[in-house]
């Protein structure tokens, strides 16, 4: 019985100092023009994240061969391990966050990655600015197997 207990007991604790894991995801709200990201604890991305960097990447969506490119990197200040972050537009800087890379616009035709560092484990947001035939710019977020494939040219 006492080793059941210890046992329980071991579980319980190596439970406690597991990382937590985050959720990212594009807000329904998200334009072209002004990309919206959503972090949370639970799967629907409520909750908090504990962000302490976010990082948007991207590279023409034809041209496997081109350099990813850093369009914005804000980091937390330091002094600071994480901030609490539910909501991040990109190009605005979170509370207690400064600019590493000053936000530049985001070409349609692009595959884009934004990176955020949290304080434990989590998601990172995939997603794509388009042309519509109209001309106009669309943007909408792209499943892993979506990913995978357009980073490989399709």
């Amino acid at each position: 019985m006492l080793s059941r207990l210890a046992c329980g007991l071991a579980a319980l604790l190596l439970l406690a100092g597991c990382d937590r894991f985050f959720y990212a995801r594009l807000s329904p709200e998200s334009t072209a023009e002004r990309p919206v990201f959503e972090f949370g604890s639970l799967s629907d991305s409520t909750g908090e994240g504990w962000v302490w960097r976010l990082e948007v990447s991207g590279r023409p969506r034809k041209d496997t061969l081109a350099q990813w490119h850093t369009f914005w990197h804000a980091h937390l200040d330091s002094g600071h391990r994480y901030s609490v972050v539910q909501k991040a537009v990109y190009g605005e800087r979170p509370a207690q966050f400064s600019d590493r890379v000053a936000p530049e616009s985001l070409p349609a035709e692009h595959i884009y990655w934004l990176f955020p560092g949290y304080h434990g484990v989590g998601e990172q947001v995939y997603f794509e600015i388009a042309r519509d035939s109209l001309g106009g710019k669309t943007i909408r977020e792209l499943t892993e197997d979506e990913w995978q494939l357009a980073i490989r040219g399709g």
